[in-house]
């Protein structure tokens, strides 16, 4: 996947002297804008985008309404990622206001308090080339003011925001992955917060911005729209109704680097073909579908317990082998069955030869040695990997698949429904999700697959002896021959 962050690369920094000068010549007089300050911060690894300049457009008119005691606003953007939102609405817009405002106090969240930082860091760095004057007594990273008694405060979601009167609150990426946006318990937590910390930090007439990539449809992105915030949604390719006037289809265009339609629409297609339909509805378009398909409910998956005890129960890995060049996937699941709950720790997943097959089942052998069993699906690469590593790997056992994959996936489900299946999350939590809530019209299954075989195997053993150990056959070293 090609990596497009929010934030350009940073380059060495002319000096003060030198910047000045460049922003002398560049900058028109009058107050500094955001659209001028986010293309002052990229410098030369800044392009101009139609839609940042929307969002800079869009931010200073709220920020005029609250100015001019006008009214509040509220407003959730939404965007893929690495568009330039967070450079434009963490970082421009607090120089701005505090530019044209410096009696203001913003408050700054982010997920974590190490991105919230971040936000705050590039700001104040910033600020005092845009005729913010920062005083030099309270100028830490996470809290600094102006010299009018203004200022920034940086703080990561569930932290205290007491002792300020915020005029404007920006929460930007207050979900931090795919496992927390898909907890029930963890949406709610953030949803409780806000309402009882955040909100009740806003002056009577401030600016409320959620800044964030989507992931699910009950989000706080779509409790916030619910409660009647504005919203300003970009996907990225244009849908009717397009808020900057884009066609249907219509790309959207990186910031941070030089490329034509064609070339964004080529770079969205390999995307969209690399994260699946489910993702790409959120995560892209900005319009998270339900989790639950024709056959999985993926809300119905749980949280692991904070306090699982990983030495007991049953441990196994699942194998799904493709034969390698055909463009399918390679997925193993590492799953721990105890007696109360089905626990998925791990998904490894590549589009791999056969030796680069080995050498995961390996080294996934190695990092869990726990796991009693390794299945491997005999179908496609599978009898032959069996054949390879029976001597070097205790446990691994060959799987006959029984009936079609449908009814496979089926037999999973009533554990889902009674709350027995759990997850630890990860990064790859959202590919599980996407093939969930697609299945059985994906493009790819092959994470089901696996799933399916493990969570069967251990199903149907519920009554049988737990195995707590690999079987005690004699076996050379597993990482014996292979390169890593």
């Amino acid at each position: 996947m090609i990596p497009f962050p929010d934030l350009a690369p940073k380059r060495p920094r002319p000096s003060m002297v030198g910047l000045g000068e460049r922003l002398a010549k560049s900058k028109p007089s009058g107050p500094p804008t955001i659209e001028g300050i986010a293309r002052d911060i990229a410098q030369d690894g800044f392009h101009a985008r139609p839609h940042l300049d929307a969002l800079a457009k869009l931010l200073e008119d709220a920020v005029d309404d609250v100015a001019n005691d006008r009214r509040s606003r509220k407003i959730v953007v939404s965007m893929p990622p690495g568009q330039g939102k967070s450079q434009t609405a963490s970082v421009a817009l607090p120089i701005h206001m505090l530019a044209n405002h410096p009696r203001w106090n913003i408050g700054v969240i982010s997920s974590e308090l190490t991105l919230a930082t971040k936000f705050s860091r590039d700001a104040r760095r910033e600020a005092p080339m845009h005729n913010v004057k920062i005083a030099p007594d309270i100028s830490a990273v996470t809290e600094w003011e102006t010299t009018d008694g203004g200022g920034l405060i940086a703080r990561g979601v569930g932290g205290s925001l007491t002792g300020r009167r915020l005029k404007a609150l920006i929460m930007d990426d207050p979900i931090k992955d795919p496992r927390r946006a898909y907890s029930e318990k963890e949406r709610k937590a953030l949803w409780d917060w806000y309402q009882a910390v955040a909100k009740t930090r806003l002056a009577p007439v401030g600016l409320s911005l959620c800044v964030m990539t989507r992931w699910h449809e009950d989000d706080i992105a779509a409790q916030l729209i619910k409660a009647g915030w504005e919203e300003f949604r970009l996907p990225a390719l244009a849908e009717d109704n397009d808020p900057i006037g884009r066609a249907p289809g219509e790309p959207l265009l990186t910031p941070q680097a030089a490329e034509t339609p064609e070339e964004a629409l080529a770079r969205w297609a390999q995307e969209r073909e690399e994260v699946g339909e489910h993702v790409w509805a959120g995560l892209y378009q900005q319009r998270p579908a339900p989790a639950g398909g024709a056959i999985f409910n993926a809300d119905h998956l749980i949280d692991a317990p904070e306090d699982l005890d990983l030495s007991i129960g049953t441990w196994i890995t699942s194998w799904d082998l493709s034969f390698g060049g055909n463009g399918d996937y390679t997925v193993g699941t590492v799953w721990q069955r105890t007696p109360e709950l089905y626990i998925l720790h791990d998904v490894i997943r590549g589009r791999w030869e056969f030796t680069q097959q080995k050498a995961a089942i390996v080294r996934t052998a190695a990092r869990y040695p726990q796991c009693s069993r390794h299945l491997v699906e005999k179908a496609a690469n599978g009898a032959a990997m069996v054949n390879v590593l029976h001597d070097d790997i205790p446990g691994i056992t060959p799987i006959k698949p029984l009936g079609g994959k449908v009814e496979r996936w089926q037999a999973c489900t009533p554990l889902m429904e009674a709350r027995k299946v759990a997850t630890v999350g990860g990064s790859w939590l959202q590919d599980v999700v996407g093939e969930m809530a697609v299945a059985p019209n994906g493009a790819h299954d092959d994470i089901l697959d696996s799933w399916a075989q493990g969570l069967n195997w251990l199903r149907l053993r519920i009554g049988g002896v737990i195995e707590t150990g690999p079987p005690p056959t004699p076996a050379r070293n597993p990482l014996r021959g292979v390169k890593f």
